[in-house]
C-alpha cells in the first residue's frame, strides 16, 4: 500500500485510520461486549506486566499492551496525537507496511525502557502513548529542518541528528517535551489535577526511538538541485564543485 506524499493534510493516511479503528474496536470490545470476568482475564493477558516479562512470560505483551487503554479519555488523547503526528510521519514513509513496522518497533523500545526502570513491578502497563511519542520524536527531525523547499511539492529533508541538538527550535521542542514528561510523570498528576499513573519512561523511550530511527525507515527526498535528499543544497553544490575540480 503506497502512501501519497501529496495527500491532503486533513486526510489521514489509511494506516493511521486503520490503527485508530483497531484500537477503538478493541476498547469497545472490552468495555461493551466481553463479559466482565472474561474482559479482565484477557486484559491481564495482553497488558505488559514487568514482573511477568522478567520470568520470560507473555512475550507477546511487548506489542499487545499498546492496543489497550484504561478509559475513553486515555484512548481519545492518544488517538488525537496519533492522528496529528502519526499522519505527518506516515506520509514520509515508503509504504503503510514500513510505517507499521516503525510504529510497532518504537512501541517495543518504549516498553523496554519502561521495563528497565522497574523490572519487578506487578503493575500492568497499557496504552499507545510510547508509540505516539515516537511520532513526535520523528516529526522533530523534519518539522524544524528549515528546509527552504518544505512548502513546495517536494518533501522536506530530515534534520541531521547532530544538528537536532544545535538547532535552537528543535532543541527547545525536545527539551520542553522531556521536561513536561518528567514533571507530570514524577508528580503523577494530569494537567487537570487528577491523580494518575504516567509511564513517563515509556514516553521518553518512544520519543527518542522515533527521533533516532526515522531516518532508517524513509527514502530520502530528492532535492531540487538533483543532489541527495538529506544533504543541504549548498553542501551538495560544494561537494559537486570539489569533484569537478578533482576531475579537471
Amino acid at each position: 500500500m503506497k502512501i501519497s506524499e501529496n495527500e491532503p493534510i486533513l486526510k489521514a493516511p489509511s494506516i493511521i485510520l486503520f490503527l485508530i479503528g483497531l484500537m477503538v474496536a478493541i476498547h469497545i470490545a472490552f468495555t461493551q461486549i466481553l463479559p466482565p470476568a472474561t474482559g479482565v482475564s484477557l486484559f491481564l493477558n495482553l497488558a505488559f506486566i514487568p514482573a511477568d516479562f522478567a520470568q520470560a512470560q507473555k512475550l507477546w505483551t511487548l506489542l499487545s499492551y499498546a492496543f489497550l487503554h484504561g478509559s475513553w479519555e486515555h484512548l481519545l488523547m492518544n488517538m488525537v496525537w496519533l492522528l496529528a503526528f502519526g499522519s505527518a510521519v506516515a506520509r514520509r514513509m515508503e509504504s503503510a507496511k514500513i510505517y507499521l513496522v516503525f510504529f510497532l518497533l518504537c512501541c517495543v523500545i518504549a516498553i523496554m525502557v519502561q521495563y528497565s526502570f522497574d523490572p519487578d513491578s506487578p503493575i500492568p502497563v497499557i496504552g499507545a502513548s510510547g508509540g505516539v511519542a515516537a511520532m513526535l520524536g520523528g516529526a522533530a527531525r523534519f518539522a524544524f529542518s528549515g528546509d527552504i523547499f518544505a512548502n513546495s511539492n517536494r518533501r522536506s529533508r530530515l534534520l541531521p541528528l547532530k544538528k537536532v541538538f544545535s538547532n535552537g527550535t528543535a532543541l527547545i521542542f525536545v527539551g520542553l517535551w522531556v521536561a513536561l514528561n518528567l514533571i507530570f510523570g514524577l508528580i503523577s498528576v494530569s494537567p487537570s489535577g487528577a491523580s494518575i499513573s504516567v509511564a513517563w519512561q515509556a514516553h521518553l523511550g518512544g520519543f527518542f526511538a522515533g527521533l533516532f530511527l526515522i531516518g532508517w525507515f524513509e527514502s530520502p527526498p530528492l532535492s531540487p538541485s538533483g543532489g541527495p535528499g538529506n544533504v543541504a543544497y549548498g553542501d551538495w553544490i560544494g561537494a559537486r564543485d570539489n569533484n569537478d575540480n578533482q576531475i579537471k
